[in-house]
This record gives structure tokens, C-alpha cells and sequence, in this order.
């Protein structure tokens, strides 16, 4: 799904040298992956409810909501649900 979607890491952390941190100690510099500290009073994480982590949530690609509490990524079904999304097979 590399080339089909785009996979965003957003963390609660307010401390940002803390965040950094934890991104290289848990080997999270992932080529493909975009990480965001947006802090856990942001607005996003105020529109989603975000409270705790992890939390998966899959968005179209005009924006729009597509599951608020999708699969995790261990989750064999994850896959049925990247294909609707996308709109084909991998």
C-alpha cells in the first residue's frame, strides 16, 4: 500500500524533545511514514476525541472520515478495509 496510501503517526506528546526521542528509541523513522506531535489540546485531537494511543482511524482522500476506530495494523481484515478505501485490490 506504500504508493496507494499515505500512513501519518500523530502523538498527544507535549514535550517535543521528549517526542523526538521516543520516535528514535522505538526505531519509528519509518521511510513512508509522516510523523506530527500535535499535542494532546490540539484541535485534532480534539475533533477526533483523541484520548489515548494507539488509535487507528482511516480518512479518505478528500478528507472525509472513513472509520474512527479502524483496525489495527495486525489486524488481517485491515487489508478489506485499505482496498474499499482505495477503491481497488492491492
Amino acid at each position: 500500500y506504500k504508493d496507494k496510501v499515505a500512513f501519518v503517526f500523530l502523538s498527544l506528546d507535549d514535550d517535543e524533545k521528549m517526542w523526538k526521542k521516543l520516535i528514535e528509541k522505538y526505531n519509528l523513522s519509518i521511510e513512508g511514514f509522516t510523523h506530527y506531535r500535535i499535542g494532546k489540546n490540539s484541535t485534532i485531537s480534539s475533533h477526533y476525541k483523541l484520548k489515548e494511543i494507539p488509535r487507528y482511524i482511516l480518512i479518505d482522500r478528500s478528507g472525509l472520515d472513513h472509520d474512527l476506530h479502524a483496525k489495527a495494523p495486525h489486524d488481517h481484515d485491515l487489508i478489506q478495509d485499505l482496498d474499499l478505501l482505495i477503491g481497488g485490490s492491492n
